[in-house]
């Protein structure tokens, strides 16, 4: 069996899920310094994609439009959870060009494949950790 290539983006256009969207909000409350100012962003986003290799990562679109790839995109909630083990994962949301653009979630050392979103209860602030 061929395994799907890590880089691989899944195609989709659905609106968040009950779970996404309240998970991406808490990020939002939670997030670094100006994370809350894209709050009112929420009501404009779906989801445009997903990451092929299985993780629970996904891409918006703003107002129909999906993210310019080209550009950079900066980080607004930075979070981790599990041990500093091989559970050790992290998530973060991010914009691209002021408009929310994703969710990503991963694996700190790459031993597994974050499937599912964590309960917020378990995320820890990333800046000042140490795994």
């Amino acid at each position: 069996m061929v395994e799907p290539a890590k880089d691989l983006i899944i195609l989709e256009d659905r609106p968040l899920s009950e779970r996404e969207l309240e998970f991406v909000r808490w990020c939002l409350e939670h997030g670094l310094p100006g994370s809350e100012a894209y709050i009112p962003q929420l009501d404009r986003i779906r989801v445009v994609s997903r990451c092929g290799c299985g993780c629970a990562s996904i891409d918006f679109s703003f107002d129909g439009v999906a993210p310019d790839y080209t550009t950079g995109l900066q980080e607004v909630s930075d979070h981790l959870w599990g041990t500093s083990g091989t559970d050790l994962c992290g998530v973060f949301v991010f914009v691209r060009n002021e408009k929310l653009a994703g969710l990503e979630v991963w694996s700190v050392d790459g031993e597994i494949t974050p499937t599912e979103l964590p309960n917020v209860e378990l995320l820890r602030s990333y800046s000042g950790s140490t795994p």
